[in-house]
């Protein structure tokens, strides 16, 4: 066990924070010192993906025990020029966050650094580079995206995670069902659900403490998908995706009130089995 927990250690240190600030960050942000870029592990990607990969201008916010972290699918090109998440004016993200219950005020994208200090939320990306649209997005590089994105879960061990886009989950939950080891023996038992139906709580939990598991009283993170906030999508209206941001608000504040509930139902899954090699 302590062999197996020093290289699980080793391995996500990658994304712990630095303590130097990045000068191109405004001065608001420059304020928030416990807050600072995360390191990301260099993934292979095609040569067809890593030749068209700017970088990108928007930052991940993480702290570790966060109650909600809001992941994306990606920054779209405004975000990315603007260096803030959900930018584009005909997004509904800030809206659905304050209507949902997270903000007391309406929040202005350039206000997402002070997310973790002033209300215990967090936002990153299941992959970094901007697109005009998300169909730009090949299937290889959302699976590559995973791996990263677990191992920044496995560090900061928010309570829920937020897939802001049904997309985002069906691309996560694929990846952990087809987990295998070395010997090509898959390290998830059991079956998951691999497309997600719509917005609600996934048939997941992923357990961060295998002692604690024993005993009954595991350490884990549930995973919930909403609905995109982008104004293309016409399937839910604004008025939908507000609700479905309450109901995510109101699954906090049950695990908040030591509801035993919770997760009941759920396939427990070791975070460290996916993510050590």
């Amino acid at each position: 066990m302590t062999s197996t927990t020093n290289t699980f250690e080793k391995l996500i240190s990658g994304f712990a924070y630095s303590p130097k600030s990045n000068s191109k960050r405004n001065n608001e942000e420059d304020s928030q010192n416990t807050l600072v870029q995360t390191k990301r592990v260099k993934v292979e990607l095609p040569r067809e993906v890593s030749n068209k990969s700017p970088r990108h201008g928007v930052h991940d916010y993480l702290k570790p025990g966060l109650d909600v972290v809001f992941c994306g699918i990606n920054p779209g090109e405004m975000s990315a020029a603007l260096g803030h998440h959900f930018a584009n004016p005909v997004n509904h993200f800030w809206a659905c966050l304050h209507q949902g219950g997270f903000t007391p005020t309406l929040l202005r994208p350039s206000e997402d650094a002070t997310l973790p200090e002033r209300f215990n939320l967090g936002m990153t990306n299941l992959v970094t580079r901007s697109t005009q649209t998300a169909a730009e997005l090949s299937k290889s590089e959302l699976q590559f995206g995973v791996p990263d994105f677990l191992a920044k879960i496995a560090l900061y061990k928010p309570k829920i995670v937020c897939f802001v886009g049904m997309g985002i989950a069906d691309n996560v939950l694929e990846w952990i069902n087809t987990r295998s080891d070395s010997d090509g023996e898959r390290k998830v038992k059991g079956k998951t659900k691999v497309k997600v139906p719509g917005p609600g709580l996934l048939p997941i939990k992923l357990v961060h403490s295998e002692e604690k598991a024993e005993e009954g009283k595991a350490e884990s993170t549930l995973l919930y998908a909403v609905s995109s906030t982008s104004g293309r999508v016409v399937k839910y209206q604004k008025s939908d995706k507000i609700k479905q941001f309450q109901a995510v608000r109101a699954l906090l504040d049950e695990i908040n009130s030591g509801g035993s509930g919770v997760s009941l139902g759920l396939t427990p899954i070791q975070i460290v089995d996916l993510i050590l090699p």
